[in-house]
C-alpha cells in the first residue's frame, strides 16, 4: 500500500463512523479501536467506499476508521489522514 499518498491534517477529524459493506456502522466502532495507524490504514482500505479516512487522537495515541474523506478542524486533540483514491498505488 502506498501510505505516503494519504493526505494529513495535524489538527482536524473526519467526521462519521466508518461503515461496512452493508452499509452499517463498523461492528465494535471506537474511538480507540486501533493502536497502530498502519492497522487503521488497512481495515479502512479494506471498508472501500464505506471509509473516508482515519482519525487519531495524540494523547491516546489510538484511531479509528472514519465516513468522512473532509477534513474538520479540531485544535484539541485529534489529526487525520484521508485515504486517496487510489490507496493500493495501482490502477485497475
Amino acid at each position: 500500500m502506498d501510505y505516503a499518498s494519504w493526505e494529513y491534517d495535524g489538527a482536524s477529524y473526519l467526521p462519521g463512523k466508518a461503515r461496512d459493506e452493508t452499509g452499517h456502522v463498523v461492528q465494535n466502532w471506537a474511538r480507540d479501536m486501533y493502536k497502530d495507524l498502519i492497522s487503521a490504514q488497512l481495515a479502512c482500505v479494506a471498508l472501500g467506499d464505506g471509509c473516508g479516512g482515519v482519525t487519531g487522537h495524540h494523547q491516546s495515541n489510538a484511531y479509528s476508521v472514519r465516513r468522512s474523506a473532509t477534513f474538520t478542524i479540531d485544535p484539541y486533540d485529534a489529526f487525520s489522514y484521508v485515504k486517496p483514491d487510489n490507496p493500493c498505488g495501482r490502477f485497475i
